[in-house]
């Protein structure tokens, strides 16, 4: 499979691939679900990790592992999670660095829906999930866990049903990560972050309806400042407008306020790339089969190209690496810089692996200041 760890464990590491709760068993949050565990609710996902971190700290040592050199690593909703893990008091001591592609909590949290924000407040996560439960005839617990776990988990992937993401609970994520990295409230490790060049753009819809209609409705009275940096005179330039800023607002800037924060506030240095491997921009997910050097075999796909052979060997040397010391860089690989506030350059990799100005920043400019102006600053 595309994250099978065979590759990466020939080169002297360990891999450990966890298993949580997904759906509404990991993330359902209720106010008799809070009451009842007197913690919040609605991460019971992450807590599985948690757990799963702690098995590895007690037991790696025992099939060749170092479990004072732990590096966790997630791509996509993996990404936001090990985000959320480098953020929670929980998870103290449990790894020495964090890889994270493509997802990065670090937006404001959500009582209400905006464009850009971040996962539910406690408040929202519980009101969804009640009135989910409540749409399904089980308007208490007891009602629910008198159902069978199929008719639940059914029910979790149909249409109306929450996003079943994680919640800011006050006890596994205690708080807006961007507060939390600002008051050095954090898991202080090195840190490897980045997003691909095109995340959303193989999925874009071609013509986009009204888009700065659809700006105005999610953006409020910050609306203006974004239509400023994002032309929409022309139906292309609408089309090209959106899927920028679905880009930008949904991952690049996750990313690149998590360097930010990062290189201001650790001890440790962060590590952060721009993954652009084709002419039209590289979408979500295209280098986690490179990172771990599992080629798709399947009839039908294209075969790699010694390019993209030769780029898979630097992409797994420069994660190894990083796994086992925190830093990518190491002999017969390009110099990959850490990221400074001073000097806010990225890592280039895919085409040309080199080290760039962090790319559309005057947008990306553009989004964090209205996601400051969403928390009132």
């Amino acid at each position: 499979g595309l994250y099978d760890g065979a590759n990466m464990a020939r080169q002297g590491v360990v891999v450990v691939s966890l298993a949580y709760r997904l759906g509404a068993f990991g993330f359902l949050a209720t106010p008799e679900l809070s009451a009842e565990g007197r913690q919040g609710s609605g991460n019971y996902g992450m807590l599985d990790m948690i757990a799963g971190l702690q098995w590895v700290r007690d037991n790696v040592a025992r099939f060749g592992g170092d479990p004072q050199r732990v590096t966790i690593m997630g791509h996509s909703a993996g990404s936001s999670a090990v985000s959320i893990l480098a953020a929670s008091p929980l998870a103290k001591g449990l790894f020495s660095g964090v890889i994270a592609q493509s997802g990065a909590n670090f937006a404001p949290p959500q009582d209400q829906p905006f464009a850009a924000g971040g996962l539910n407040t406690l408040r929202a996560a519980e009101q969804s999930g009640q009135r989910w439960l409540a749409s399904l005839g089980a308007d208490t617990l007891a009602k629910a866990r008198a159902r069978p776990a199929a008719a639940i988990e059914s029910a979790a992937r149909q249409e109306g049903a929450p996003s079943w993401r994680p919640a800011v609970d006050g006890y596994v994520l205690t708080g807006d990560q961007v507060r939390l990295w600002q008051a050095g409230a954090f898991n202080d490790v090195p840190v490897l972050v980045g997003t691909t060049s095109n995340e959303w753009g193989a999925s874009a819809r071609g013509q986009v309806e009204d888009f700065p209609g659809q700006v105005r409705s999610g953006y409020g009275e910050f609306a203006d400042r974004v239509l400023a940096a994002y032309p929409y005179a022309t139906p292309e330039q609408a089309t090209q407008s959106a899927r920028w800023l679905a880009n930008e607002s949904g991952m690049e800037v996750g990313a690149y306020t998590w360097a930010r924060l990062h290189a201001a506030k650790s001890q440790n240095p962060v590590w952060y790339y721009w993954f652009n491997n084709a002419p039209e921009g590289s979408g979500h997910g295209s280098e986690v089969g490179l990172v771990f050097g599992n080629e798709d075999v399947r009839p039908g796909r294209q075969r790699w190209s010694e390019h993209n052979r030769a780029l898979s060997r630097q992409l797994q040397s420069y994660w190894v690496n990083f796994a086992k010391s925190g830093n990518p860089n190491g002999a017969g690989l390009p110099e990959w810089p850490r990221f400074t506030p001073d000097q806010p350059s990225v890592m280039a990799l895919g085409l040309e692996t080199k080290v760039i100005d962090v790319p559309n920043r005057n947008r990306l400019d553009v989004i964090d200041r209205y996601l400051a102006w969403r928390r009132g600053e």
